[in-house]
């Protein structure tokens, strides 16, 4: 993934990442949203990839973090989606509990987050730019995160204190939407 704000924002492809871009995002008619996890190394019984999806909450309203080239996507849906793409700025902001998703077989005592913490947790934080090693979110918890200053650490995956305890590799974040019509 490309280190900068702006590089992500214009839209980019390559043999491991991609996003579409926020001028392409802010013309779709979102009806609803979803960001799913997956392990793209373990099958599952149907040869698709081992995977979760939690409904991505109303977020209007949220008091989301600075997003400099987010400002023009016309709802807080957008906004939210183009900060998971790697966007967010600004302060740590603690954004909403999301519901303990798990996986599917070998994975169906997995949530998001890592199995030492009690399912109490599930948070979505954002931190600033350089916190947490130069995360882009995080699920509180030790969960799921995206780096895009990587720092020696995956660009999606397990935090690293706890993805030895994962019974898979989680390597794969997506944004799924259904569309108006």
């Amino acid at each position: 993934m490309p280190d900068e704000f702006s590089a992500i924002a214009a839209g980019f492809a390559n043999s491991n990442a991609f996003y579409i871009g926020n001028d392409k995002l802010g013309e779709l008619s979102i009806t609803t949203a979803q960001m799913c996890s997956l392990a793209s190394s373990v099958r599952l019984e149907d040869g698709s990839c081992q995977w979760s999806c939690i409904d991505i909450p109303d977020v209007e309203g949220w008091d989301l973090p600075a997003c400099d080239e987010c400002s023009g996507l016309g709802n807080g849906l957008k906004s939210f989606i183009a900060m998971l793409s790697g966007q967010a700025q600004g302060q740590a902001k603690l954004l909403t509990s999301i519901p303990q998703a798990s996986f599917q077989g070998v994975g169906s005592s997995q949530t998001w987050t890592c199995r030492h913490y009690s399912s109490g947790r599930g948070r979505l934080v954002m931190p600033e730019g350089d916190d947490q090693k130069g995360s882009s979110w995080y699920i509180d918890g030790y969960g799921i995160s995206l780096w895009v200053k990587q720092r020696g650490f995956l660009e999606v995956g397990a935090y690293p204190g706890c993805a030895q305890s994962w019974p898979f590799d989680v390597d794969t974040f997506q944004v799924r939407v259904k569309l108006e019509g």
